[in-house]
């Protein structure tokens, strides 16, 4: 696993994680290391822009050819 050396922080920001640690049960390193992986997450507008992509490239459906009158009765019928 990699490894990196992060310097120069802010006394306050380091008084923050240290007391969010404390309150968590968790280490310094490991508060840092949750906060990272969670802003490396994608935003909701960007999953919801991916799914419009992908529904996009989806033929479209045409009512035409689809028999709503089968598919009813086969619904019945279970």
């Amino acid at each position: 696993m990699a490894q990196m050396v992060v310097r120069n922080i802010p006394d306050e920001l380091m008084e923050w994680i240290k007391n969010t640690a404390k309150e968590e049960k968790k280490s310094a390193e490991q508060v840092v290391r949750d906060l990272i992986a969670e802003s490396a997450k994608p935003s909701k507008a960007e999953i919801l822009a991916d799914v419009k992509k992908r529904l996009n490239h989806l033929p479209k459906p045409d009512a035409n050819d689809f028999d709503f009158v089968a598919a009813i009765r086969e619904d019945r019928e279970r």
